[in-house]
């Protein structure tokens, strides 16, 4: 028998998962005539880069679409195709993505079933170790991103949380503002308005409103901006507003100390009249969202 041939294979695949009635699940799919359950994944196509295959077959799999929040790994094994006398070494790539639509019964025929499992006990379920393995990783960043999750509450629920804070005897500060671009500037104001008080609330304009007082704005979607402030570690609840303005918001909230960065005249910053204190924070000069954008435009 001659030896057998080698070749080399490059799949794409995910763990896609969604909050269902405050728990998390993940998809898996079912091949072998239902006795192995897996990811989805497949091989990538001529011309493909792996996020795009991995979107492609975890869709084409299980049926469900989704967005990549980030790479989780890879993974590489040798198997043998008998018929062929050809070993291969395939690689795939596993990338965490949430789920934004479709329905689960819509897999393909390449699978035999396809269903939603725990996070937590999906990593029983698989067959593969090293599967296994990428779901105990995707679990722990999933119990992280829900821990940054808790901080971005609707009003009710922090109207709720500030009243709980305030008979505690904690003080509250509050800012706001599109934080659409992230920068050095966003991270020095924030620890100072953290630095005057206990809880540190931030408002975010929602895309609506950004459009409203910042023409062809927001870069970034209101999702992924509040995702960052609230992975930050001075923030400590984070609150959209789509109104032009958060004063409803601030009227609600009744904050201590009201803080806004830039050369604010107290008087003229939205809220003045309701917090106990107003301060006015000075930018740093040379550092804005939209002097990024500009030299951005110039490369």
């Amino acid at each position: 028998m001659k030896p057998a041939a080698l070749k080399r294979q490059i799949s794409s695949g995910g763990v896609i998962f969604r909050r269902h009635n405050s728990i998390i699940e993940v998809a898996l799919v079912a091949v072998k005539g239902g006795t192995v359950w897996c990811l989805p994944k497949g091989l990538i196509d001529k011309g493909e880069i792996p996020e795009k295959t991995a979107l492609r077959e975890v869709e084409e799999e299980t049926g469900l679409k989704g967005r990549i929040i980030e790479k989780l790994g890879e993974v590489t094994y040798w198997y043998y195709l008998k018929e062929e006398n050809v070993k291969c070494r395939k690689t795939v790539h596993f990338f965490l993505m949430e789920y934004e639509g479709g329905d689960i019964s819509n897999h393909d025929y390449e699978v035999d079933d396809a269903a939603w499992f725990l996070v937590d006990e999906a990593p029983d379920k698989v067959s593969y170790k090293s599967e296994k393995e990428l779901l105990e990783k995707a679990r722990k960043k999933l119990k992280e991103i829900e821990m940054q999750n808790e901080k971005v509450l609707n009003w009710e629920e922090l109207k709720g949380t500030v009243d709980k804070l305030k008979a505690n005897g904690k003080k509250i500060v509050f800012t706001n503002g599109c934080f659409d671009i992230i920068h050095a500037g966003h991270i020095r104001y924030l620890k100072e308005a953290k630095a005057l008080g206990g809880v540190l609330i931030v408002g975010l304009n929602s895309d609506k409103s950004v459009s409203i007082i910042k023409p062809k704005r927001p870069i970034n979607p209101q999702n992924h901006r509040a995702e960052v402030l609230s992975s930050l570690e001075m923030v400590d609840y984070v609150a959209l507003f789509d109104e032009e303005t958060p004063y409803e918001l601030i009227k609600l909230l009744q904050p201590d100390i009201l803080v806004k960065g830039g050369d604010w005249r107290k008087e003229d910053i939205v809220g003045s009249d309701i917090a106990k204190e107003t301060l006015s924070l000075p930018y740093i000069k040379g550092i804005s969202t939209s002097e990024i954008i500009e030299r951005i435009k110039r490369l």
